[in-house]
C-alpha cells in the first residue's frame, strides 16, 4: 500500500486495503495512516471512501490512537470537510502537536486564518499534552500574514522569544516571520529577522527577503541582497529567486545586471524554465532591448499565452504597433487562444501608434469573436486611443456610458488628452472627476494647473496651488535612474546631492547653450508658476532626466547608448531637449517613462512626437 501511495497510485492502494480487510487481516495504525493519507491525496472526490475507512478505524478500536486520529483529521481537511475534521479533532482525548498542527493547517488552507489563530491560542493556553513546535508557530505566523494582522504577529514573535527557546532563530519560523512583517509593511523588522538567521538561511529564506524588498519598491536593495547571496553562500538560486530579481532589473531598467543574471540562468539550466524565460522576455522588453527579448522568445521550446502576451506588450510599449499586431497574427496562426491581457497589449499598441480604427476593430472583435467581456484596462486603452487621436468627445462619452464605473486613471487619461489638445472646458470636468476619486494624489491637480498655465490663467493656477496646500497634497517629484556599471544612480529634479552634482550642472549648462545654438527653445508652457521666462527656463533645465543624461554622457565612454528610466511621463520640454541631446552627443538615448519607451537618435524620437 505504501509503495502504491508513494508512487501516486492512490486508487490501487485503496483496492489493496479492501483486499487486506476482506481477507481477515487486521490493519494496524500504520496501515490506516497510509490509506488515509492516500485518500487525502485523492481529494474531495474520495470523501465517501474516506468516511468508510474512518468507520473501519472506529470498528477496529484504533481511533483513540493519536496517529490514526491525526490522519483522519488531515484526510477530512484535504477533502474539504472541515466540520468533519473538527469533529474528529474534538473526539480525540489525547492530542500531540502534530494533531493540533493538522487542524490548524486545515483552517489555513481553507482560508479560515482567524480560526487557525484561535486554535493556536487554544493550544497555547489549554493543551496539557502538547506545546507549540516550529510548525505550529509557522502556521500561526502565516495566518497573521494572510490577515495582515501585524499586532498579533508581533505578539506571537514575542511569545517565541519568551517561550520558544531557540525557535525564533529557526529558519522555517524565521522565514515565516520575515514574510509576515513584509506583508504587514514593516520591512525594517523583516530585515532584522533575516539578519538574525542569515548564517543558517536556506535559499527559500534568502528569496523571501529579496522578494520583500522587490515588493516594497526597494529594487536596489533586492539586487544587492541577491549579489550577496551569490558572493557569500553556496546556495543555488531557485525559480522564484530568478523571477524576482529579473523583474527587479526590468523595473529599474538595470540591463547589465539583468544580462549577468541571464548568464547565471543559463549556467544553472533554468533557461528552459517557462516562468524564468517569460520574466527574461519582460526584462529585455522593459530595458529597451527588443531584439534580445525576441531572441529569448524564439528560443523558448515551450510558450504559453503569457509568453505571447509579454512579447506583444513589449512591442506595444515601444510604439512598434505594426510588429505587435504581426505577432498577434502569428499567435493566432499557432492556435494560441488570446486572453484579456492579449487585447490590452493590442489596444495599447494601437493607441501608441495612432491606429484608432484598428484599435476599435480589435475592441469589438474581442467581444464578438472571442467572447471576452471588456474590463477596466480595456476601456482605459479605448479612452487613451480616442484621446490621443483628438476624439475627446467620444472618449468622454465612453467614460460616462461604460458599464463599469470609470476610475481615476481613466479620467486622468482624458485629462492628459485635454492638455495635449488644449480643451480647457472638458479638462476641468475631467479634473473634477479625478480629484473626487483620489483627492490625496497630485496628478489631477498638476495637469489641470498645466492647462490653466498654458492658457495664461494664473489666478486659477494659484487657486489650485492653495487647494493642494490646504489638503496636504504634494506634487510627486520627478525621478530618473541610469545604470552605470553595477550601480543604479538616482536623480531628482533640482537636486544637487549627487557626488558629482556641481560638475553635472556645469556640463548641463554648457549643453543647453549648445542646444540653443542649434535652435532649441525651452517650452515653458507647463511650468506651474507665474514667473519670468528666464526663471521658468531655470526650473525646466534641472529636470531629472536631463541630469541623468548629462551624467551618463560624462562617464559612459565612447558613443554607447544611454538608458534612462523616469517615474513620471516625460514633459514636452524634456522630450524636445532630449532630441537635441541625442544630436549633440551622437548617442542613442532610450528613455522609459511612465507611459512608454522613447528612442532618441540624431535629433528624432521613435514615437514620432505622438505620445
Amino acid at each position: 500500500m505504501a509503495a502504491f501511495s508513494h508512487n501516486g497510485c492512490h486508487s490501487e492502494a485503496l483496492v489493496f486495503f479492501r483486499r487486506m480487510y476482506q481477507s481477515g487481516e487486521r490493519p494496524d495504525r500504520v496501515t490506516f495512516s497510509v490509506i488515509l493519507a492516500a485518500i487525502a491525496q485523492m481529494g474531495a472526490a474520495a470523501i465517501d471512501q474516506g468516511r468508510e475507512i474512518h468507520r473501519y478505524a472506529r470498528i477496529s478500536g484504533l481511533l483513540p490512537n493519536v496517529v490514526v486520529g491525526t490522519a483522519v483529521i488531515s484526510m477530512y481537511g484535504k477533502c474539504g470537510r472541515l466540520d468533519d475534521a473538527r469533529a474528529a479533532f474534538e473526539e480525540l482525548q489525547w492530542k500531540n502537536s502534530v494533531t493540533w498542527n493538522a487542524m490548524m493547517t486545515n483552517y489555513k488552507l481553507d482560508g479560515r486564518d482567524r480560526e487557525a489563530l484561535e486554535l493556536f491560542r487554544e493550544m497555547c493556553e489549554r493543551s496539557r499534552s502538547a506545546r507549540p513546535d516550529k510548525f505550529s508557530f509557522s502556521i500561526a505566523i502565516e495566518a497573521c500574514s494572510n490577515l495582515e494582522d501585524l499586532e498579533q504577529g508581533r505578539e506571537i514573535h514575542e511569545m517565541l522569544r519568551r517561550e520558544g527557546k531557540e525557535l525564533h532563530k529557526d529558519v522555517v519560523v524565521g522565514t515565516a516571520l520575515l514574510n509576515m512583517y513584509s506583508k504587514c509593511g514593516d520591512l525594517e523588522e523583516a530585515r532584522k529577522v533575516f539578519d538574525s538567521i542569515r548564517h543558517d538561511a536556506d535559499s527559500v529564506c534568502w528569496n523571501a527577503m529579496i522578494a520583500a524588498y522587490a515588493q516594497h519598491g526597494r529594487g536596489k536593495q533586492a539586487l544587492d541582497l541577491y549579489r550577496s547571496m551569490h558572493d557569500t553562500t553556496d546556495l543555488a538560486p531557485k525559480q522564484g529567486t530568478f523571477v524576482t530579481v529579473i523583474d527587479v532589473c526590468a523595473e529599474l531598467s538595470a540591463l547589465k545586471q539583468g544580462r549577468a543574471i541571464h548568464a547565471r540562468v543559463r549556467a544553472t539550466n533554468f533557461d528552459a524554465n517557462l516562468l524564468v524565460s517569460n520574466a527574461l522576455v519582460h526584462m529585455y522588453g522593459k530595458c529597451g532591448c527588443l531584439d534580445e527579448a525576441l531572441d529569448v522568445f524564439h528560443s523558448m521550446k515551450l510558450k504559453d499565452e503569457i509568453s505571447w502576451n509579454t512579447i506583444i506588450s513589449s512591442y506595444a510599449y515601444h510604439g512598434h504597433s505594426d510588429q505587435a499586431l504581426l505577432l498577434y497574427q502569428e499567435m493566432d496562426l499557432q492556435g494560441v487562444k488570446p486572453t484579456e491581457v492579449t487585447f490590452v497589449g493590442l489596444l495599447s499598441a494601437c493607441s501608441h501608434g495612432g491606429l484608432v480604427a484598428d484599435g476599435l476593430d480589435y475592441f469589438y472583435r474581442m467581444q464578438d469573436d472571442h467572447r471576452i467581456k471588456p474590463s477596466v484596462p480595456h476601456f482605459g486603452c479605448i479612452i487613451d486611443l480616442l484621446g490621443r487621436g483628438g476624439r475627446l468627445a467620444e472618449a468622454e462619452l465612453v467614460l460616462k456610458s461604460m458599464p463599469i464605473q470609470a476610475n481615476a486613471v481613466q479620467w486622468m487619461s482624458l485629462l492628459g488628452a485635454c492638455k495635449t489638445h488644449g480643451d480647457l472646458k472638458r479638462g476641468v470636468r475631467a479634473a473634477d472627476q479625478v480629484v473626487d476619486r483620489v483627492p490625496w494624489t497630485s496628478g489631477g491637480y498638476v495637469l489641470l494647473s498645466n492647462i490653466y498655465a498654458a492658457a495664461g490663467r494664473w489666478k486659477d493656477v494659484e487657486k489650485i496651488r492653495k487647494i493642494m496646500a490646504a489638503r496636504g497634497v504634494k506634487k510627486s517629484p520627478g525621478k530618473s535612474w541610469i545604470e552605470i556599471g553595477d550601480v543604479v544612480h538616482e536623480f531628482v529634479s533640482g537636486d544637487r546631492s549627487h557626488p558629482q552634482g556641481e560638475e553635472i550642472y556645469v556640463e548641463l549648462g554648457k549643453m543647453v547653450e549648445e542646444m540653443k545654438g542649434l535652435g532649441y527653445v525651452p517650452d515653458t508652457s507647463s511650468v506651474f508658476h507665474d514667473l519670468e521666462e528666464e526663471e521658468k527656463e531655470d526650473l525646466l533645465v534641472c529636470h531629472s532626466e536631463k541630469l541623468a543624461i548629462v551624467y551618463g554622457n560624462m562617464v559612459v565612454p565612447g558613443k554607447s547608448m544611454l538608458r534612462i528610466v523616469k517615474n513620471l511621463r516625460v514633459c514636452l520640454d524634456c522630450h524636445t531637449a532630449t532630441k537635441f541631446m541625442s544630436r549633440i552627443t551622437g548617442r542613442k538615448i532610450v528613455v522609459r517613462d511612465a507611459a512608454r519607451f522613447h528612442l532618441f537618435e540624431n535629433g528624432s524620437c521613435s514615437c514620432r512626437d505622438y505620445w
